[in-house]
């Protein structure tokens, strides 16, 4: 049986590209396979960001990758506005709902609001897909 690539998985697939292919675009990341990509970045992330006051303060370790994420490292280029977050989300197949005046509903602003942690959890799938050691 042929192996199924992460990007093409029926669950998450788009999401994986996204972070695999649009987020993790720096210069550490050029010419390196998708666990290298991974794996690479989770190094980065432990040598600047989880250290033990981090670890206490998030202590679930997508919100902690997602807190990270938030303050735009090195090398990682996420969606972070508003308006390009939402576009993402359709991309992924999420349904948008607006409100009568235009504005967004509760449940789109809640999406946008767990973002980055979102992010953070497929960083920490993909490692575990990929086989990349995903202890934080």
């Amino acid at each position: 049986m042929e192996k199924i690539s992460i990007r093409d998985r029926k669950v998450n697939g788009k999401q994986y590209a996204y972070i695999l292919d649009d987020v993790l675009t720096g210069e550490q990341f050029d010419g390196l396979n998708d666990a290298e990509k991974i794996n690479t970045f989770l190094n980065q992330f432990r040598d600047e960001f989880n250290y033990e006051y981090n670890r206490r303060r998030y202590p679930n370790p997508a919100a902690r990758i997602g807190e990270y994420l938030q303050g735009l490292p090195t090398g990682v280029n996420i969606d972070y506005w508003h308006e390009a977050i939402v576009e993402r989300l359709q991309s992924f197949g999420v349904r948008i709902s607006y409100l009568r005046n235009g504005d967004w509903d509760a449940r789109t602003y809640n999406l946008i609001n767990s973002w980055f942690a979102v992010c953070g959890e497929r960083i920490l799938q993909a490692a575990r897909i990929l086989g990349v050691n995903d202890k934080l």
